[in-house]
């Protein structure tokens, strides 16, 4: 027979019911229960009877529970999970508490539920946002025993949420809410984000719409796991397939955008390359002039706080995603770094105010004290518009010369255009107003990157023009004449 006695503590105001006891029991004895009336010779009796009527005893002459003589409070719930109208009035206040607490009460499927709020007495309807997770089979109507399939992995993402939360005190961000009054937000269930679980885990994917999200880069970073590993909805993955999609994606958005902005956009800001990067694909990372001040001042507290308090090298282990300090060989000085990816006692570190990165011992690593982690990253990521890498064998040529015209170069950036919440500029230097991508593409260093954005036609063709004098000339990658592919030479003209 199992063990009947375990704890339980009751969601609703954290009522400690029992701790290592007879769970009938300890209902019973606080009024919570009443024991089953069986006839003198019933033999399908519980082993416990005698002391389940006892406790039922002891509870009617304490008066608590049911047997209280007092009327019994009525606990009123505000249900507006069915309600738009009343979510809508709701909304507001869940939306600017930063923290709420609830208890799951239904799971609908992997990314949707109905939740106990005790702080507000109601029940909602709550979304999982940044995500889109397949659906478990549900009812085709409510007059109708018909159903609607399971979309693939539903059932199973549907039971792995169930064993996570139902039952559960969860914590909730409503960030924002659906026509039919269910709040979007985040969930997390012992300081698990639930949605970026689900796409760690290949139920989910990242929907456009977390672009936005402070748990952008988590979720991506999750999906690339996922990917990896192929696991689940990513089993039959192929990158090639995400690439035509993004594509297509970029190609939707970017007639969006030029039906939006019937005019090409100018709005240059001022800033210093420091690292050119072409892992995982060609960007660069800029600290914003306007921000210099506030870097200084981040560096000198920095050292200030090493200086008073030196770290005790190897006590800290990093993990992946961890905003910690690293000491940068070439000067011994201690710089933020976030960890992207630990191997054995080393760590692939990203330096999140000047956008380098470096493989670091653990011995090199500590921790950050926390009034150094709030403050954003000073290192701002750009991808270059309408430049594409050439072939090659004259990459590594072209990286360089990248390298020598932008780094520690104080420019212009311009963004033209954004593909997946990333920003592509144009890049002038400062004093002159060169554009030195165009410069670079007209040396034969880059091939042009088209766009069909009706706005940018005729920056695009500044940039062709300057494609075509490169080859006209044989400079560099054009040395034997035309390298594009046919299909690339036809799409241009």
């Amino acid at each position: 027979m199992p063990n009947p006695y375990v704890s339980w503590v009751l969601p609703l105001n954290r009522i400690d019911i029992c701790y290592h006891r007879n769970i009938a029991e300890a209902l019973v004895s606080k009024g919570l229960a009443t024991c089953v009336r069986y006839r003198e010779d019933e033999e399908k009796k519980s082993p416990h009877y005698e002391k389940l009527r006892q406790a039922e005893e002891k509870a009617e002459k304490s008066l608590v529970g049911v047997w209280a003589k007092k009327d019994i409070p009525v606990h009123r719930v505000n249900d507006v999970s069915t309600d738009s109208a009343r979510a809508k009035a709701m909304f507001p206040s869940l939306q600017r508490t930063s923290s709420i607490e609830g208890v799951v009460e239904f799971v609908a499927s992997g990314s949707r539920f109905r939740i106990y709020i005790d702080r507000e007495t109601c029940l909602i309807t709550f979304l999982l946002g940044g995500i889109d997770c397949p659906r478990a089979s549900r009812p085709a109507g409510p007059n109708t025993k018909d159903r609607i399939p399971s979309e693939e992995f539903g059932e199973e993402a549907l039971d792995y949420v169930k064993k996570l939360v139902l039952q559960r005190t969860v914590e909730l961000k409503v960030e924002t809410m659906d026509k039919r009054g269910g709040m979007i937000g985040w969930m997390f269930v012992n300081n698990i984000n639930l949605s970026v679980e689900l796409v760690e885990q290949g139920f989910a994917r990242v929907h456009e719409t977390a672009e936005r999200s402070i748990y952008f880069r988590a979720l991506k970073q999750a999906e690339e796991k996922a990917k990896g590993l192929k696991l689940r909805r990513w089993e039959n993955y192929k990158e090639e397939d995400d690439i035509k999609a993004a594509q297509e994606r970029s190609e939707e958005a970017a007639a969006a955008e030029s039906s939006a902005r019937p005019e090409r956009t100018v709005n240059y800001v001022e800033a210093v390359v420091c690292v050119v990067s072409s892992v995982p694909e060609l960007a660069i990372y800029c600290q914003k002039v306007s921000e210099a001040s506030k870097i200084d001042s981040l560096m000198s507290r920095l050292r200030q706080e090493f200086t008073a308090n030196p770290p005790v090298l190897g006590a800290y282990t990093p993990k992946r995603t961890d905003i910690c300090a690293a000491r940068f060989p070439a000067d011994q000085e201690w710089y933020r770094v976030k960890v992207e990816k630990v191997t054995g006692r080393k760590a692939n570190v990203f330096y999140i105010d000047y956008g380098n990165r470096d493989v670091a011992e653990f011995s090199e690593l500590t921790f950050l004290p926390d009034q150094f982690k709030s403050e954003p990253g000073y290192a701002h990521e750009y991808k270059l518009a309408f430049v594409k890498l050439p072939p090659e064998d004259y990459r590594p040529d072209s990286l360089q010369r990248l390298e020598e015209e932008l780094e520690n170069r104080k420019v212009l950036l311009n963004v033209e255009y954004n593909i997946s919440g990333s920003p592509y500029v144009t890049v002038l230097d400062a004093t002159t107003k060169t554009d030195l991508m165009k410069a670079l593409i007209g040396s034969g260093f880059f091939l042009v990157e088209t766009r069909r954005d009706k706005r940018l036609q005729k920056l695009v063709a500044e940039y062709e023009s300057a494609q075509q004098d490169a080859l006209k000339n044989r400079y560099n990658m054009w040395e034997y004449g035309d390298i594009r592919e046919d299909d690339d030479r036809d799409f241009r003209g």
